[in-house]
């Protein structure tokens, strides 16, 4: 009869470690359904949030380009990349593919403008030919 009990006893001890580890395990799933319905719910609030700015930047972006008169082209002769082959071939093929929709204005760079007066050679050179390129100057530029 002691063993009996005893079995009983080790029974009742493994039916209660087992309702424990049961009702254990029915917390922890329940604390994980919780935390991942808040993290979905925390990713697709950042998820609107970000389609938010894309539509409104995308609405920046859309302009009525019969507004626009001008594009300028910013060339640029660095020391370390060498110099531009041939300016006015350059200039000459975005006029051709341009085909008189915009005034085209150049942008130009000399050396990250470290020296204003072999800029201003270069631009003489340059852009100061027979007809001359239409030119738009930066005041304030600097390499730094």
């Amino acid at each position: 009869m002691e063993k009996r009990a005893k079995l009983i006893s080790t029974i009742n001890n493994l039916l209660n470690q087992n309702s424990t580890n049961q009702q254990t395990i029915n917390d922890l799933e329940k604390q994980l359904a919780t935390s991942v319905d808040q993290r979905i719910y925390s990713l697709t609030t950042e998820i609107t949030g970000l389609e938010n700015r894309i539509d409104k930047l995308e609405a920046l972006l859309i302009f009525n380009t019969s507004d626009l008169q001008t594009l300028v082209f910013h060339l640029s002769d660095k020391a370390d990349w060498g110099p531009i082959p041939d300016i006015n071939y350059t200039y000459n093929e975005i006029l051709v593919q341009n085909n008189s929709t915009y005034d085209i204005i150049i942008f130009p760079e000399f050396r990250e403008h470290q020296n204003w007066t072999a800029e201003l050679e270069w631009l003489n050179d340059n852009f100061m030919g027979k007809q001359g390129i239409p030119i738009m100057l930066e005041t304030f530029g600097s390499s730094e």
